[in-house]
Formats: C-alpha cells, structure tokens, sequence
C-alpha cells in the first residue's frame, strides 16, 4: 500500500506514520493515539519502524507463537477445503510462527494430515519427503483427491440406480378380448364373442 502510494524511503517516513492510523482498530488504534497523538506522550517523533515495533512489543505475545505452532500441526485436511485448503491453512500457521518450518518439516505434517486414503498412494508411486517438494506432493494429492470424487460418484450413481425399483412395462394387449375360433370342416374361422348372432 505504502509502496504503491510512493510512501518509501525516509523522505515520506512522517507520512506512513500518519497513514498507519487508518490501517488500526480496536486496542490496537488506542496504543496509537496513546503514544502519537495524546499531547502527554512521552517521545515526540516517532519513526514507522518504532511504531511498526512499539505495536509488535505491545500485541504480538509469546504465546501467540506457541498457539501458531500448535494450530500449524494441528491443521488436518477436510473435505470441505480440498487439497489446496489444507496446505493453504498450512502456510498460514507456518508464516506466523516464530521460525519458520523448513520444507521436511511441513511435507511430514502435510502427510500426517491427510487421511491414509490419500498419503498411501503418493507413498506407493514413489514420491518420499527426502526427494521430492512440497510443491510435488500437493499437486500429486490433488490428482488422488479428483480420482476419489469420481469414483465416489459413480459408486453413489450405480448403487442408486440398482436401490432403485424397475419399472414394470403394461402390456397394451392385457385385458383385450381374446379371438374364438370355431373349426367348420377343415376351414377355421376366426369370431369374436360379439360376433356369435351373425354367425
């Protein structure tokens, strides 16, 4: 936002303290009138990077890492996200821990948050977190998650359509009246019952 606003470099240091206001709310917003704005504040010039700092001393805890790190390996995949939710959650968490997870470490907790009907085929087709990418691993989840949900409809579809009852087709001759033949000699005549007072 700075950036696009030319705001960078000490120049314009003033104006993105300024700015910064429109960005906070809640408590957050308080600290800043508190200590920017209130004619009692003890520093009088602040740099954006102090207030950027000040803000991070005040609301940033140490337990809001652990709760991070304890959301990151927490996150399991859901039906409802897919693939890409999931490692989207992921990547959440990790951007706001403390240290950042390497790659190994978010591939393990990426596996162990998949159900066994989608880590155990990756496994099967040879991809292992030693080789290969997390990149590598989304994307082959993705094509078993696509498999899955094809074959779950289709079972879904077949088991519906033989739950279902065949319809029975009426046959359009039932109920008619069924010719009487009388043998005359060596010659069969054909005669309906309606027919026996011309005969």
């Amino acid at each position: 936002m700075f950036e696009a606003k030319q705001y960078g470099g000490k120049d314009h240091d003033r104006e993105c303290v300024l700015h910064l206001l429109s960005f906070l709310t809640g408590e957050a917003k308080k600290w800043y009138h508190r200590h920017m704005v209130n004619i009692n504040h003890r520093q009088p010039d602040w740099t954006f990077e102090q207030v950027i700092l000040g803000l991070y001393d005040r609301f940033i805890h140490p337990s809001t890492m652990q709760d991070m790190r304890k959301a990151f390996f927490a996150t399991h995949y859901g039906e409802e996200k897919g693939i890409q939710g999931f490692y989207d959650s992921l990547v959440d968490h990790a951007q706001n821990m403390a240290i950042y997870p390497d790659d190994y470490l978010i591939i393990e907790t990426f596996l162990k948050g998949l159900p066994t009907s989608l880590h155990e085929p990756m496994i099967k087709d040879g991809l292992s977190p030693e080789i290969n990418t997390i990149n590598n691993f989304v994307a082959e989840a993705k094509k078993h998650e696509t498999t899955r949900k094809t074959l779950d409809y289709y079972n879904c579809m077949m088991t519906t359509r033989l739950s279902s009852p065949t319809p029975r087709v009426k046959n359009p001759q039932a109920g008619a009246r069924r010719p009487i033949r009388h043998k005359v000699g060596v010659t069969l005549i054909k005669q309906t019952p309606g027919d026996k007072g011309n005969t």
